[in-house]
């Protein structure tokens, strides 16, 4: 009579919980790498949209960005507030933060306008002031944040790992993946978009 090989039951339990251990390990790293890349691809592709729409409104249709309440009259006889421009630029809405555990304190969020990839683009409340005043120029900068996945967590401003958060972008800075946020502060001039900190930065070019 042939005799059958098969594996006892405790030799099944010992491999499945092998499989367990190795996947407890395994699968929270991928998850934690895969969240990573979203949040630095959507940095970047709301970065490079923002840009793209300065630009559009300075060299196309001769305006810049403009006031915040106040319509004004521009060279193309074309009147925009805030709102309109991000609408027209960005098909963006304004929407009311709601985002718990925020790292952004009341007087950072002025107004949020909601981008067609989900990210969220939110204006300082002391910018608002500025766009009113002067406009956004080189001058008078208007501070921003773009919260990559919006009201969702964590809701956290991103730093630096290696190095000091600093507004000089030449300070040394690295952020390593696992430290990646989802908040990144920006810095609005007339029809550019930068950085504001060395580690927003860092991950915008790494």
């Amino acid at each position: 009579m042939k005799k059958i090989s098969a594996f006892s039951l405790s030799e099944v339990l010992i491999a499945m919980a092998v499989i367990g251990i190795v996947a407890g390990l395994v699968i929270p790293n991928q998850i934690s790498g895969a969240r990573t890349k979203a949040y630095k691809t959507l940095y970047k592709s709301t970065f490079e949209q923002i840009q793209q729409g300065l630009t559009t409104a300075a060299n196309v249709n001769k305006h810049p960005f403009v006031k915040v309440s106040n319509s004004v009259t521009l060279p193309n006889e074309a009147e925009f507030t805030l709102d309109r421009f991000m609408e027209h630029h960005y098909n963006a809405k304004e929407v009311t933060r709601n985002a718990p555990k925020d790292s952004l304190t009341e007087a950072n969020v002025g107004k949020t306008y909601l981008m067609k990839n989900g990210a969220q683009v939110i204006f300082d409340e002391g910018s608002l002031t500025i766009m009113d005043a002067t406009g956004c120029t080189n001058a008078h900068p208007c501070d921003a944040f773009i919260d990559v996945n919006g009201d969702k967590g964590p809701n956290s401003i991103v730093v630096c790992t290696e190095g000091t958060v600093d507004t000089d972008l030449s300070n040394t800075c690295a952020v390593t993946s696992d430290a990646i946020r989802d908040i990144f502060p920006v810095v609005i001039k007339m029809d550019h978009i930068y950085p504001k900190t060395n580690a927003a930065d860092y991950v915008l070019n790494n």
